[in-house]
């Protein structure tokens, strides 16, 4: 990462970029796609509502870093890489909810 300060959003979308580097990434995290992803997507989400049905708050916290992850890998990473989709483009829909 460089020496710049970063947002913690910022620098998960760099360590995103770094997985899935085509010369040095890591070899599961490139052959991920779209459709590939989504069992684990899904998973993140049911172990989220679980922590929340358990009241377990640290758990809770765990787990939406991790479907946090999964929401980079579809909007900061992979689609980006194709140019249909951008975090800030993602981004006004949301302020409007």
């Amino acid at each position: 990462m460089s020496d710049k300060q970063h947002t913690p959003i910022e620098q998960l979308v760099e360590i995103m970029t770094i997985l899935r580097d085509p010369q040095k990434g890591c070899p599961w995290d490139l052959k991920q796609n779209f459709a590939s992803i989504v069992p684990h997507t899904i998973e993140e989400a049911y172990e989220v509502a679980d922590a929340i049905e358990q009241q377990d708050w640290t758990a809770v916290q765990e787990e939406l870093g991790d479907l946090l992850f999964q929401v980079i890998f579809f909007i900061a990473s992979w689609a980006k890489s194709r140019d249909c989709l951008t975090l800030m483009m993602s981004l006004p829909g949301l302020m409007k909810s």
